[in-house]
């Protein structure tokens, strides 16, 4: 269902046309298929870190997809945003910093990658 990757570039700044930034030793990425996101187990807790459009997209999708939004969380730090979302997004946990999940979806701009894998891997 799922592909474990594990890479072993360092966390190191890029530019944003080239590559986003990749840190092993912060976070294991698992790549994922849109089919395998549909049999999601019940209860399993997942963070959407960042609520902004892509972020509000990967919330929509998974509530469009049977994912109940009491297993929902949305990580956001700006305070007017969290508002706007917990509007549009009723039922969904927001909060400004990362709870302890089963999964995590970093939906940041790439230069904000490695603040969210950190505060991700923390949790």
């Amino acid at each position: 269902m799922t592909n474990s990757i594990a890479l072993s570039a360092p966390c190191l700044p890029r530019s944003r046309r080239t590559s986003p930034v990749w840190c092993s030793a912060h976070l294991q990425v698992v790549s994922v298929t849109l089919s395998s996101l549909r049999h999601v187990e019940q209860g399993t807790t997942i963070a959407v870190i960042g609520g902004g459009n892509m972020g509000s997209a990967f919330v929509g999708g998974l509530l469009r997809g049977g994912v109940a939004p009491s297993d929902l969380v949305v990580v956001e730090t700006n305070a007017a945003r969290r508002g706007e979302l917990a509007a549009q997004f009723p039922g969904v946990h927001i909060a400004a910093e990362v709870p302890h999940v089963d999964a995590v979806i970093v939906a940041v701009k790439p230069a904000d990658v490695h603040v969210a894998c950190t505060a991700a891997k923390a949790a």
